[in-house]
């Protein structure tokens, strides 16, 4: 007759599902285990939602969410000028010329386990700095006494001193590595020969402060050890320098 008639049964009923549950239906399918892991308390342990020993577990409701021992964030932004000149000087030469400078601006943060403060390891490309707090002191230095804001939050704070790479009179977050390259090439045709012949340069600056070396000198690869006599933190000419550690 055309009515439509609506059962309960047509409704979905939605019941509590906790996140550990998923966990203990997998260790249960294991042959030979009979339980899943229990939240131990300790601040690094994975399965924290899941019940402690008590049985007790956090409830979130209908809350979706939760927090990762993660963070990372990665931005690229790039300037680039390109030139392409092309030209049929004769009816059998063709010449190309041209170059290609790319400047980029490179920001990365990267930290594990933020909550452990100091202890969080912490990967940037930011300009190193002193994480101190305004006051410029650390633990080890006379007249400390007690921690100021800012002090070992893993941030650049106002007042705290910094090594400025790329002279600019401030502190940066992020890289400026450059390239250039530039090319010539020639084509000689003739009905029973092609000929293709030209030179092409790429380089790269990284613009950091310290050079690669392949001969041993000062590099990344073999850093070089001073006592800071002026305590200036740079390395001055009449200071002994030795590729050990701890002389």
């Amino acid at each position: 007759d055309g009515s439509y008639w609506l059962e309960p049964e047509m409704y979905e009923d939605y019941e509590p599902f906790y996140d550990y549950n998923s966990i203990r239906l997998q260790w249960e399918n294991v042959p030979g285990y009979n339980y899943s892991p229990p939240y131990t308390g300790l601040p690094d342990d994975i399965f924290y939602y899941m019940p402690n020993y008590q049985g007790y577990f956090w409830d979130e409701g209908r809350t979706f969410g939760g927090h990762d021992d993660f963070y990372a964030d990665s931005r690229a932004t790039t300037d680039e000028v390109r030139i392409d000149l092309t030209s049929q000087l004769t009816d059998k030469w063709k010449a190309r010329i041209g170059m290609d400078y790319k400047y980029h601006r490179l920001n990365f943060y990267e930290i594990i386990q933020p909550w452990l403060g100091e202890a969080a390891t912490i990967q940037t490309f930011a300009e190193y700095w002193q994480d101190t707090g305004p006051d410029g002191l650390l633990p080890v230095d006379s007249g400390y006494v007690n921690p100021d804001v800012g002090e070992g939050n893993g941030r650049w704070d106002q007042g705290e001193e910094y090594s400025d790479a790329n002279k600019n009179g401030a502190w940066d977050d992020f890289r400026e590595p450059e390239e250039f390259s530039a090319y010539l090439q020639n084509t000689f045709e003739v009905p029973w020969m092609v000929i293709n012949y030209g030179i092409r340069v790429d380089m790269v600056n990284y613009n950091t402060q310290i050079w690669a070396d392949t001969l041993g000198e000062y590099s990344p690869g073999t850093p070089w050890y001073y006592s800071d006599l002026n305590d200036n933190d740079q390395w001055d000419h009449d200071e002994e320098v030795t590729v050990l550690a701890g002389l």
